[in-house]
């Protein structure tokens, strides 16, 4: 994956770690 992909990634997840609190 390049750099873009994985801050996509990085970011889908810390939103989803923020939704699950």
């Amino acid at each position: 994956m390049n750099e873009l992909t994985t801050e996509i990634i990085a970011a889908l997840a810390q939103k989803q770690d923020l939704d699950e609190v």
